[in-house]
This record gives structure tokens, sequence and C-alpha cells, in this order.
């Protein structure tokens, strides 16, 4: 079975035995820097899948900053919402930042270049499997 993203350890805990060999394709964060951030400042332990979304909770936050801070140095700081706007629209592709994945890029389709993996449910744990 092959689920969508937004399948995670409480899931696993209620499945049991029954999540065994069950895949998913959803973000996957390896971040050994990040997750420290993420635990000193608001959790304990932090489950990966949850690790992975607040990575992308990160870098949409981070994306979005970063490109208002882009357009507004482009406006001579003159507060102009159509402009801003108009200004991120145009700014989206080929834009790129830091984030909590690594690099980035907001591709001309206006897709990311940030990898998707697919995991499986091996041990009551999930196990990364591929990115691509």
């Amino acid at each position: 079975m092959l689920t969508p993203d937004g399948f995670t350890e409480p899931d696993l805990k209620i499945l049991g035995l029954n999540a065994e060999g069950i895949f998913v394709m959803q973000p996957w964060l390896d971040s050994e820097n990040f997750r420290k951030k993420v635990e000193a400042k608001f959790y304990k332990t932090v489950s990966p899948s949850l690790l992975a979304f607040m990575g992308l909770g990160y870098d949409s936050i981070k994306l979005l900053s970063d490109l208002l801070k882009a357009s507004r140095a482009k406006a001579f700081n003159a507060y102009n919402e159509e402009f801003f706007s108009q200004e991120i629209k145009k700014g989206l592709p080929g834009f790129a930042f830091e984030g909590a994945f690594g690099r980035v890029e907001i591709l001309p389709s206006r897709k990311t270049s940030r990898k998707m993996s697919i995991l499986k449910v091996e041990g009551g744990k999930f196990k990364l499997v591929k990115s691509f």
C-alpha cells in the first residue's frame, strides 16, 4: 500500500502491526542541526515525520520572508501592496534560499527543487527507501 504525505508516527501506533510494509511518499528531513534547534526550542524529542513537517513550515516562512525582503528593496521602501504582489509573482521562478531542507530553488514551473522521499514502515518506524 502507498499513502500520500500526512502519515505520521501516531498513525503507526494506531495501526500497530498492520502498518508494516506500508509505503509513504512524503518529505524526509535528516538534519541533526535542525533537529537540535527544534528540540531545544519546542520539544524534548521530535519524531522524524514531525521534523519534516516543521521543516516545511520553516521553509515556507523563510521563502516568503526572503521574497518580501527582495520585493521591498525593489520598491525603495514605498508601501504599495499591488506592486509587492506583482514583484513576488515575478520573482518566484528562479528564486533560491537556504532552508531546513538545504538550498531550495523555485523552478520556472513554480515547483521546488526540494526532494520528495519514499518511506517504508519497518519495525514500527519509518525507513527511507529513496529520495528523488
